[in-house]
């Protein structure tokens, strides 16, 4: 059956056990150029939420410190290797996901088949709260990489946020910042304050085991980097080869070995002058 189809079951879970290597190794995406195959997140674990370093900031954790209250929602964890998906558009909301390793990216599809990419998830973030409105995902989750996350159900998490202030708080937040991030991107700029606005908003979401003092490696493509911005592959490839060229990004393909943060900065607050 045509991976699309409504009625299409997903795999039963599967425990990887092992290391990160060998889940990466049996979750890797399936080759021979088929894309309308989809993988799903396989469970792994257990995972000690103690030795997470973002249980002080999870909603789960009821945005409290301490791992022995009952105001929590346990966590399933989960892996994916790169291509697999999270959850697929049209899915019901049953779970929102805490990433904890790698890069997701949310994507739809337009009308003509092209594909739209609508954010990107890092480490410590909450994918998944676009569906809250609608109660079914309106995008696509996929993995740029081989990530894991904690996958919370939503219902439970509702039920923490009416007992725990705090919980309400944190997802009303998280919430307005992916919305004030989309909006960032949409107003009346140039394709160079795009990019500038996004290479600074990576370098501050990317967690410190990721980035260095200078740069950082970029995970995403530049088509993907073009879709997001809503600008042509090309004119991003023309504008960090100009970047290059004034010395505000030393940049070798993905490697992006160091970054001058002053002059994005300058350029990122003219265009907030001007809007």
């Amino acid at each position: 059956m045509h991976a699309s189809s409504s009625r299409r079951e997903r795999p039963k879970e599967v425990t990887l056990e092992g290391s990160p290597n060998n889940a990466m190794k049996a979750l890797a995406p399936m080759s021979h150029g088929i894309r309308d195959r989809r993988r799903w997140p396989r469970t792994i674990g257990p995972v000690r939420c103690e030795e997470c370093p973002f249980s002080h900031s999870c909603v789960g954790r009821g945005g409290i410190r301490s791992q022995l209250s009952e105001h929590c929602v346990d966590g399933r964890p989960s892996a994916c290797g790169a291509g697999n998906y999270l959850v697929s558009r049209g899915d019901r909301l049953t779970d929102v996901f805490m990433i904890r390793k790698g890069v997701v990216k949310s994507r739809s599809i337009t009308s003509d088949g092209r594909e739209r990419i609508n954010g990107f998830h890092f480490p410590g973030e909450l994918a998944g709260l676009e569906a809250i409105h609608s109660g079914r995902h309106s995008s696509d989750i996929v993995a740029l990489e081989y990530s894991e996350c904690c996958r919370l159900s939503f219902e439970q998490v509702q039920f923490l946020g009416d007992r725990v202030p705090a919980v309400q708080r944190q997802l009303l937040a998280l919430m307005s910042e992916q919305l004030s991030r989309s909006i960032s991107i949409m107003g009346d700029l140039t394709a160079e304050e795009r990019v500038a606005i996004f290479l600074l908003d990576i370098r501050r979401r990317l967690p410190a085991s990721r980035s260095h003092e200078d740069g950082f490696h970029l995970v995403m493509s530049r088509t993907d980097m073009a879709s997001y911005l809503r600008l042509a592959a090309e004119t991003v490839s023309r504008i960090l080869g100009r970047f290059r060229e004034r010395g505000w990004v030393d940049i070798a393909g993905r490697n992006l070995r160091s970054i001058n943060t002053q002059s994005l900065e300058r350029l990122s607050r003219d265009a907030s002058v001007g809007d």
